[in-house]
C-alpha cells in the first residue's frame, strides 16, 4: 500500500496540530478517499438537525461538504407555518428570530409584524378565547427568500408542531430516530445525529467503527458528565448509535413520553432514553487517550492563546485535555460551533490541498 501522500491540516493550523507523531503524521486519515472498501462495509445514515433560517447556510454548506461522505443523508426541520393556525404569526417570527442574517425584505418584515407582538397588525377580539388574533395576515409566498427556505433542494424531513430553537431539538431528535427506525433500521449500521454547525470526518468516524459491531447496543460520542455520575453524550459534538441501539431505542422513545419534557436538554434526554434501552456508550479515545469528538470547533481548541474558556466543557468533560496545536487525537472526527465558512475551509484544507514532501 502506497504511503499516503495527501496529507491534511484542519482549520489552517500546521500538521502538528492532529498529528502529534511522525508515525500519525503519515497517517492522518485511515484513508483520505471518500470511497474505498470501507465506505461500503460501513453503511451510516447521517440525520442532521436544522431550522429554515439556517436552511441556505449552515445546512447547506453541511450537504455540500462532509454529508456527502455519508453512505446516506436526511436533514431534519421545522415544517412551514400554515396560515391557517392560530399561533402562525407568532410561529413564522420565531423563526426569523432565531435566524443570524435575514435579507432586506425579512428585516423589513419583522420590523413591520414581529417587533412590537403583533406590531402594526391590526387585531380583532377573538370572542372564543378572549384574545386577539390578526384582521390581516401576511403571504409569505410573497418574500422570495422565506420560499426558499421551504424549497431545500436536499432530503429533508420535517417535523410538525416544534419550536425553532433549542427548545425543539428533542422534538426534532425524537422525530429523526424514529423515522430511522421506522424506515431505515435495516438499510444501514449505524445512525449518526450532529446538528447543521457541527463538522465530521467521516472517514475517521468509519475507523473508529470498524472494530465495532452494529449488532452490539452501544453509541459513541463526546462523553459528558452529570451529577449522579450517569453521563452523556454531548449533542453539539454529535454521536452516533448502532444498529441494535436505535432497534431498542425505537420502542422506548415511545415510553419516555411521560417522563420526558421539551424544555430538557436534548443530549441530556437521548442519555436518558439510550440508558433505559440498556445501550452502553462506548469509548472513541484513541490508543493514547485522546478525545475524538468535540463539542468546541477546532479553531478554538487548536490556539492556547484563546480566552474565555468555556468552563462548562471542563467541568463536564469525561476527558481532560489541553489547549493547544496537540489538543485532539489525529484521528479527531468531530467539530461544534463550525460556521458554514469554517466548513468549505476545511473541505478545501483537508480534501483538495496537497501537502509536498522533500
Amino acid at each position: 500500500m502506497k504511503v499516503i501522500s495527501r496529507l491534511r491540516c484542519l482549520l489552517g493550523i500546521p500538521i502538528v496540530f492532529l498529528c502529534g507523531s511522525i508515525a500519525a503524521s503519515l497517517i492522518l486519515l485511515a484513508t483520505i478517499k471518500s470511497g474505498g472498501k470501507l465506505s461500503q462495509q460501513i453503511r451510516i445514515l447521517c440525520l442532521v438537525v436544522s431550522h429554515p433560517g439556517q436552511h441556505n447556510t449552515q445546512a447547506n454548506a453541511t450537504h455540500h461538504t462532509w454529508a456527502r461522505r455519508c453512505t446516506n443523508t436526511l436533514f431534519v426541520s421545522n415544517s412551514e407555518p400554515k396560515i391557517t393556525d392560530f399561533s402562525y404569526l407568532d410561529d413564522v417570527c420565531s423563526v426569523m428570530a432565531a435566524t443570524a442574517v435575514l435579507g432586506e425584505e425579512l428585516q423589513q418584515f419583522e420590523h413591520e409584524f414581529c417587533s412590537n407582538g403583533t406590531g402594526n397588525v391590526e387585531v380583532l377580539q377573538d370572542p372564543s378565547s378572549n384574545s386577539t388574533i390578526p384582521k390581516r395576515l401576511p403571504d409569505m409566498g410573497n418574500y422570495s427568500e422565506w420560499v426558499e427556505w421551504f424549497s431545500p433542494t436536499f432530503p429533508m424531513i420535517t417535523v410538525p408542531e416544534t419550536r425553532v430553537g433549542r427548545q425543539g431539538l428533542w422534538n426534532k431528535t425524537k422525530f429523526a430516530f424514529q423515522h430511522a427506525y421506522d424506515s431505515f433500521l435495516n438499510d444501514f449500521d449505524w445512525f449518526l445525529k450532529a446538528d447543521d454547525d457541527t463538522y465530521f470526518i467521516i472517514e475517521n468516524l468509519r475507523d473508529l467503527l470498524r472494530t465495532q459491531d452494529p449488532n452490539d447496543n452501544i453509541y459513541f460520542g463526546c462523553n459528558l458528565r452529570t451529577p449522579d455520575s450517569t453521563g452523556y453524550m454531548s449533542g453539539g459534538a454529535g454521536y452516533v448509535l448502532s444498529r441494535a441501539a436505535l432497534q431498542q431505542l425505537g420502542p422506548a422513545l415511545h415510553n419516555s413520553q411521560s417522563w420526558l419534557t421539551d424544555t430538557d436538554p436534548e443530549d441530556v434526554n437521548i442519555g436518558a432514553v439510550l440508558r433505559a434501552a440498556g445501550a452502553q456508550p462506548g469509548d472513541s479515545r484513541d490508543t493514547e487517550g485522546r478525545p475524538r469528538f468535540f463539542p468546541l470547533s477546532a479553531r478554538w481548541l487548536a490556539d492556547p492563546r484563546q480566552d474565555g474558556q468555556p468552563d462548562w466543557y471542563w467541568l463536564l468533560t469525561g476527558y481532560a485535555h489541553n489547549t493547544s496545536p496537540q489538543c485532539c487525537s489525529p484521528r479527531a472526527i468531530s467539530f461544534h460551533y463550525m460556521t458554514a465558512s469554517d466548513m468549505y475551509f476545511t473541505e478545501l484544507l483537508l480534501y483538495n490541498i496537497d501537502r509536498q514532501h522533500f
